[in-house]
């Protein structure tokens, strides 16, 4: 007899895909990706751009990118890194995205 699988919401650790109720193909989920002034907010470091991609089976849904005011300066070594400058940032607003979905035909 195998042995009784246990309940999500009781185990520790990372989950892996097995843990899922659906499988992956089935599930919709949203991949996202910030780049940032710098590596700590507590240190006064801000979102500079989002990014999003919407996917289900292998397939992209929608996606989304938009430039965030971080309301400070990009350094230089970051500018380098992500390719954001302070006039591209500048004119967006402070951390409320002005982007939207652009959803693909299915």
């Amino acid at each position: 007899m195998a042995p009784k699988a246990t309940p999500i919401a009781r185990r520790t650790g990372q989950l892996a895909f097995d843990d899922l109720s659906l499988p992956l193909h089935l599930v919709t989920f949203v991949v996202f990706d910030l780049e940032t002034t710098g590596g700590s907010a507590g240190g006064g470091d801000a979102i500079t751009e989002i990014g999003a991609v919407k996917v289900r089976g292998g397939e992209v849904l929608g996606t989304f990118a938009t430039l965030v005011n971080p309301g400070a300066a990009i350094p230089t070594a970051i500018t380098h890194l992500v390719s954001v400058t302070c006039d591209g940032a500048g004119g967006p607003p402070l951390i409320y995205p002005c982007g939207r979905w652009t959803a693909t035909p299915r």
